[in-house]
């Protein structure tokens, strides 16, 4: 599991964990933003090598005797949505990929110049870039159409229709690069706000 940007690996338990739980099924939560342990130890978000991170997770996943090989799944949502799509993309033993609430434009550009101000220098910290230049460079490398032909196993994807962190057509230009099963799950009407969705 791969929450949003703001999110805590607390939270991303007792919020959608806690309903994969109830339904048998094993929770890894990856915690890789500001608020997190990662930041704490200046372990700074590299998009260009974020894929190892899924690999030393099913590494780490493989060690468990109740794990089950054979159904491992990547899940993510908001930004996380692009993060788990990453480490699906690095490592086929990865059964399926599973997100909500997409984050696939490139760059992500319009978390850092349409949505909360704050988000920009959050994800600065993130990233341990201090001027607009190294940012940048940095973000040059969140981009899901290198990783979309990759996508081998199931992928399920659900979007708002007028998701404005994350404009449709950038799903659908991803899923239809994705050469596994997919499915896309679209919301009418739907819009993104803070990361919180409403129907119109």
């Amino acid at each position: 599991m791969i929450e949003g940007m703001d999110t805590f690996k607390e939270m991303a338990l007792f919020g959608a964990g806690d309903h994969f739980l109830r339904r048998g099924l094993a929770c890894l939560v990856i915690e890789w933003n500001r608020s997190g342990i990662f930041a704490l130890r200046e372990i700074w978000y590299d998009p260009g090598i974020y894929g190892q991170v899924g690999i030393a997770a099913i590494d780490l996943l493989l060690q468990r005797p109740e794990i089950d090989e054979k159904r491992i799944m990547a899940w993510g949502r908001s930004f996380g949505s692009f993060w788990a799509t990453q480490i699906a993309a690095a490592d086929p033993r990865f059964a399926a990929c599973a997100i909500m609430y997409t984050s696939f434009q490139p760059q992500n550009w319009p978390y850092f110049e349409m949505a909360s101000s704050a988000f920009k220098p959050r994800f600065m910290y993130m990233t341990g870039t201090d001027t607009e230049e190294a940012f940048e460079a940095v973000i040059q490398n969140i981009d899901v159409r290198p990783l979309s032909p990759k996508l081998n196993m199931p992928c399920f994807v659900m979007a708002g229709e007028d998701d404005s962190l994350s404009d449709i057509s950038c799903t659908f230009e991803h899923l239809n690069a994705v050469p596994g099963p997919k499915t896309l799950m679209l919301h009418a009407g739907w819009i993104i706000n803070s990361h919180t969705f409403a129907t119109m």
